[in-house]
C-alpha cells in the first residue's frame, strides 16, 4: 500500500447564516446578444444533463474524490499528464486520450495497483490505477471522477440555475436544487488530495495537515485556491426564492437550505480559512471571489470583509509600482488582473457599516496601471511579447496608444523602442528584470519585431519535458559567461541611458546588469539604438559589452513559431555532437519534473544545440534569416563586426512553441520543430585576448527588410559604427557612457549629451501627484523627456517626464506615472513590491537630447 498523508480538519460550530435577510438574487447572469449569454445559450447548455433522469444524473456525482492529472500509457502526446478528456455524462466512468483517442480504463492497461485509505468520514476507499515499467502512474477512474465532479461544480449547476433565471421554468431550479443537495451530502466525505504530475505525488491525505509540505492540494478542486465553490454559491443564490429548495426539503425530511449552507458553503469557507493562511499569489483572487460571494449570499459580513481586505493587500503589496505583477510573466499578470476584475465585480455595490456602495476598481489606484500592462507588452499584431513564463499564442490586443511608440516599465525592467503604426510598426525590446516568481534567466535579452513578424524570439512558456530549455540563458538573445546560466538579482538592471522621445528618428537605451553574473562580470551592459530610415524601414545597432570570466557567448535565435532557414556568409565546417562537446554524455528529461543529467559543471541546455556548423574569424560577417514559407516576405539580416578569436557557430535549437496548443501542449512534437540559432563564442587565450581579463564588445546591426536589403554596408571606424543605406550614410558614435550621436551624411541627426546633462538632488517625492521635487533645473530647450534617478545603493529608475515647472530655487518634475518611492528619515522606501528600503540620498539626471530634420 502506498504512503498516505494525513489531515485533521478542525470542526467548528455551525454558522448561523442570515441568508434569509438577503435580497436574492445578488448575482443575476448576464443576458444579452453575446452568443454565450443569450437565453437560448443558457437553455442549450442546461440540456447537457436535462435528458438524464434525476437518479442517473445524481449518480454521476462521485462519493470518492479523484485526480486531475493522468497521462496516456499508449502514446507520447500531451505534456504535464494533461492527456485525458472526460467522456461526458452519458459515459461518466471513462476518459479518453485527446491525442491517440484510446478509451480508459481498458484491459490493455489494467488498474492492478491501488491506494487504500479512509475518507473524511472514515469510510474505507480504494484508488485503483495502472503502473507501467517506468513507474509512471495512470489513474484513469480517478480522472473520470474528478472531471465528473468538476462538470457539476463549474458548469452544469451554473447553467441550470441561469436557465431557470432567464426562463422562469422551475424544472431547471429543481435540477439545480437536487445537485446542490447531493453535493452537500458527499462533500464532507471527500478526502483532501495531493495531486501533482509526477510519480508518487498523487494520493489522498488523511489526518494532520502541514500545509507547507503539501502545496498541491485541494478538496473540492485540484488546487485549494478554488476550494470555495463560487459558481455553486451563485447558483444557490439564483434559485433561493424559487420554492424548489423547500419542496426538496419536504421530500428529504431535512432543511435542504441549511444543509447546503452548513455542509457545503460554510464548510468550504472554513476549510480555506482554517488550513490556508492569507496568501497573495496569482491564484489568490479565486479564493477572494469565493469569500465575497459566500459572504454576500449567506449574509455573512466576516467572509466579505476578509475577501475585500485580502484583495486590497494583494494590489498594495504584490504589484510593482509601474503596474506589473511581481512574477514577471504577462500571462500570470493577466490571470491575476482578470480574476481580480471578477473579485471587483462580485463586491461592487456592497454596503454595510464598514463600506458604502463599494467599488474597488475606483478606490485602488494601481488597478488602472495594472490593466494597461497587457496591451502595452504586446506586438503590433496583438500577440503578447512572451517574456518569462508567458504564453506566446495569447493575444491581449494592440497597445491603444500605438504599438510603434517607445515606452519603459522601469520597475519591471523592460524598454520598448518603436517606430511606425499598425501592424507595420517596428519594435525592439530590451529586458532586464529582477528576481521574480516565474522568471527566466534572460537579463539584457533582445526581442525584435518588424515587417509584421517576430524576428528574434523569446520562447516564453511551455509545459513538457524540455521546459528547462525555455528558461535557460542560452535560449535567449543575450550573452552567457563561462557557459553558466545567469543568476537572478534582487533588483532590475540599472538604466544608464534612455532616449525615447516621441517622433524622434533615433530611440536608444542602455542598461547595466552586473547582478546577472555577480562576482564574475565586471562589465555586463547592452545598448540598443533604433534608427529610422525613411518611412518604412529601421535598423538596430546592438552593442553588448562584457568583461570577466573565461568565455563569452553571444546568442541570437530566430522565430519560434514558423520554420526558417539561416545563411551565413562564412565557410562552415560540420561539428560532431552538441554544444556540450562531441563525446559528452548526457540525459535529457523524460518529464517536466525531471531535470535530466549533464556533465559536471555543464548546463544541459547546451545539449539542445544540434547540427553544428562552425567557422573562426576575426572579421565582420552576416547572417540572414528567412522564412521557409514563401508567402512570408519578412527577412532579418544581422551584421556582426569582427572581434579577434571569434568562433561562429550555426546550430539548430528547439522552437518549442509549435507544441503549445492553446495552453495544451503536445510533447510528441518537441523534436520535430527546430529554429536556426547563432552562437558567437570568445574564449580567453584565443586570438589576441591573451591571458588577461577577457573583454568582449559584440557589435551588431539588425536589419529587418522585405525584398532586397536597404543597408548597403556596415563598417567600423575606430569606436564608431558606419551604416550606409538607401537614405545616406549614418555614423554612430556610441563609445562613451551616457553619450550618443548619430550623423547622417555629415549632419548630426541625433545627439545625447553633447553638452553635460543636468544633474541635482531629489528633495521630495509626491506619489499621489506623481511628482519629484528637485534642485533647480535650467530652462533649456534640449532637455529630454526622461529623468534617471540614482538611489543611495547606485540602483536607478528612469521616468518619463510630462513637464517641468520652476518653483523658486527648486523645480517640480511632473512624471508620467508613479515614482514608486517616498523619502522619509533620509531613507528611500519603495511602498510596492518588494517594499525595498535604501539608505542615502537620491540624485537625478536629465540628458540633453537634440534632433535635426531627418527626411
Amino acid at each position: 500500500m502506498k504512503h498516505i498523508a494525513v489531515l485533521i480538519l478542525a470542526i467548528a460550530a455551525p454558522v448561523l447564516a442570515d441568508s434569509a435577510a438577503v435580497e436574492h438574487p445578488i448575482y443575476p447572469p448576464p443576458l444579452d446578444t453575446n452568443k454565450w449569454t443569450t437565453k437560448e445559450a443558457y437553455v442549450e447548455r442546461a440540456g447537457r444533463v436535462m435528458h438524464l433522469s434525476e437518479a442517473d444524473m445524481l449518480a454521476i456525482i462521485p462519493e470518492q474524490n479523484g485526480f486531475i492529472f493522468c497521462g496516456c500509457p499508449n502514446c507520447d502526446g500531451g505534456a504535464q499528464e494533461n492527456n485525458m478528456a472526460w467522456n461526458g455524462p452519458d459515459d461518466p466512468l471513462r476518459v479518453h486520450c485527446r491525442f491517440c483517442e484510446m478509451n480508459f480504463p481498458n484491459d490493455q492497461y489494467p488498474m492492478t495497483e491501488s491506494i487504500e485509505a479512509p475518507d473524511a468520514r472514515g469510510v474505507k476507499r480504494t484508488w485503483r490505477y495502472h503502473k507501467n515499467a517506468k513507474g509512471n502512474e495512470y489513474h484513469f477512474a480517478a480522472r473520470a471522477r474528478y472531471h465528473a465532479k468538476a462538470a457539476f461544480i463549474h458548469s452544469y449547476v451554473r447553467d441550470l440555475a441561469a436557465a431557470y433565471h432567464v426562463t422562469g421554468d422551475l424544472k431547471y431550479a429543481r435540477r439545480t436544487a437536487v445537485i446542490l443537495h447531493r453535493m452537500a451530502e458527499v462533500y464532507p466525505g471527500w478526502n483532501v488530495m495531493n495531486d501533482y504530475p509526477a510519480p508518487g505525488h498523487k494520493y489522498p491525505i488523511v489526518g494532520e495537515f502541514p500545509r507547507k509540505k503539501y502545496q498541491w492540494t485541494g478538496k473540492l478542486v485540484r488546487w485549494w485556491y478554488g476550494d470555495i465553490p463560487t459558481r455553486m454559491i451563485k447558483a444557490y443564490d439564483l434559485i433561493y426564492d424559487s420554492g424548489e429548495l423547500e419542496k426538496l426539503s419536504k421530500e428529504k425530511g431535512v432543511d435542504v437550505k441549511e444543509m447546503i449552507e452548513q455542509n457545503l458553503i460554510h464548510a468550504a469557507v472554513r476549510f480555506i480559512r482554517e488550513n490556508y493562511p492569507k496568501t497573495y499569489d496569482n491564484m489568490s483572487p479565486v479564493t477572494y471571489s469565493g469569500l465575497i460571494a459566500a459572504g454576500r449570499v449567506l449574509g455573512e459580513p466576516v467572509y466579505l470583509h476578509d475577501g475585500i481586505e485580502r484583495s486590497r493587500m494583494l494590489f498594495e503589496t504584490q504589484f510593482l509600482f509601474d503596474g506589473m505583477w511581481h512574477e514577471g510573466s504577462t500571462s500570470y499578470h493577466n490571470q491575476t488582473v482578470s480574476w481580480m476584475d471578477n473579485v471587483i465585480a462580485d463586491a461592487k455595490g456592497y454596503t454595510d457599516e464598514k463600506y458604502s456602495n463599494l467599488d474597488m476598481g475606483q478606490d485602488i489606484a494601481i488597478i488602472r496601471r495594472a490593466r494597461a500592462v497587457e496591451k502595452r507588452l504586446a506586438f503590433p499584431d496583438g500577440r503578447r511579447v512572451a517574456l518569462h513564463d508567458a504564453w506566446a499564442y495569447q493575444k491581449p490586443g494592440v497597445d491603444p496608444d500605438g504599438p510603434g511608440r517607445s515606452l519603459i516599465y522601469n520597475d519591471y525592467g523592460h524598454v520598448r523602442l518603436g517606430f511606425g503604426e499598425g501592424e507595420d510598426a517596428f519594435q525592439a525590446h530590451l529586458h532586464f528584470s529582477s528576481e521574480m516568481g516565474h522568471e527566466h534567466w534572460d537579463d539584457l535579452s533582445l526581442v525584435l519585431y518588424a515587417k509584421q513578424r517576430e524576428l528574434l524570439s523569446d520562447i516564453g512558456y511551455t509545459h513538457g519535458r524540455w521546459r528547462f530549455w525555455t528558461w535557460e540563458t542560452a535560449s535567449h538573445n543575450t550573452v552567457a559567461i563561462d557557459g553558466k546560466a545567469q543568476t537572478r538579482d534582487k533588483r532590475a538592471g540599472d538604466v544608464q541611458l534612455l532616449a525615447i522621445e516621441d517622433g524622434r528618428p533615433v530611440q536608444a537605451v542602455e542598461v547595466s546588469q552586473l547582478g546577472a553574473y555577480r562576482g564574475i562580470a565586471t562589465t555586463y551592459r547592452r545598448r540598443l539604438i533604433a534608427v529610422r530610415v525613411g518611412d518604412n524601414d529601421a535598423y538596430v545597432v546592438d552593442i553588448f559589452r562584457v568583461a570577466g570570466g573565461s568565455m563569452h557567448e553571444y546568442f541570437l535565435h530566430g522565430n519560434s513559431d514558423v520554420r526558417q532557414t539561416a545563411k551565413l556568409n562564412l565557410d562552415l565546417s560540420p561539428v560532431p555532437g552538441t554544444l556540450l562537446g562531441p563525446d559528452a554524455k548526457f540525459r535529457l528529461p523524460e518529464r517536466e519534473s525531471d531535470r535530466g543529467e549533464a556533465p559536471k559543471g555543464k548546463k544541459l541546455a547546451y545539449a539542445l544545440f544540434r547540427n553544428l556548423r562552425e567557422a573562426t574569424t576575426d572579421h565582420p560577417f552576416n547572417i540572414t534569416w528567412s522564412f521557409d514559407d514563401e508567402t512570408i516576405d519578412a527577412k532579418l539580416r544581422t551584421t556582426l563586426l569582427g572581434q579577434s578569436g571569434s568562433r561562429v557557430i550555426l546550430a539548430d535549437t528547439p522552437q518549442i512553441r509549435p507544441m503549445n496548443q492553446e495552453g495544451s501542449p503536445d510533447a510528441s512534437k518537441l523534436d520535430k520543430h527546430w529554429r536556426p540559432s547563432l552562437v558567437v563564442q570568445r574564449t580567453r587565450g584565443t586570438g589576441d585576448t591573451g591571458e588577461a581579463l577577457l573583454e568582449s564588445v559584440f557589435m551588431a546591426v539588425h536589419e529587418p527588410y522585405v525584398g532586397e536589403p536597404f543597408v548597403r554596408s556596415v563598417d567600423r571606424d575606430g569606436d564608431k559604427i558606419v551604416v550606409t543605406h538607401a537614405a545616406g550614410r549614418d555614423v554612430i558614435d556610441s563609445s562613451a557612457v551616457a553619450r550618443l550621436s548619430v550623423q547622417r551624411s555629415g549632419k548630426f541627426l541625433f545627439q545625447v549629451n553633447a553638452e553635460p546633462p543636468v544633474t541635482g538632488d531629489v528633495l521630495e517625492v509626491n506619489r499621489d501627484a506623481e511628482q519629484l521635487v528637485v534642485t533647480a533645473v535650467p530652462d533649456e530647450s534640449d532637455l529630454g523627456r526622461v529623468v534617471i534617478v540614482t538611489h543611495g545603493d547606485s540602483s536607478t529608475h528612469a521616468y518619463l517626464i510630462k513637464s517641468i515647472r520652476r518653483d523658486g530655487d527648486r523645480a517640480v518634475i511632473q512624471l508620467d506615472g508613479d515614482p514608486g518611492f517616498v523619502i522619509a528619515d533620509s531613507e528611500t522606501r519603495f511602498v510596492t513590491y518588494p517594499q525595498t528600503k535604501i539608505a542615502g540620498a537620491n540624485r537625478f539626471r536629465i540628458d540633453r537630447v537634440t534632433t535635426t530634420t531627418w527626411q
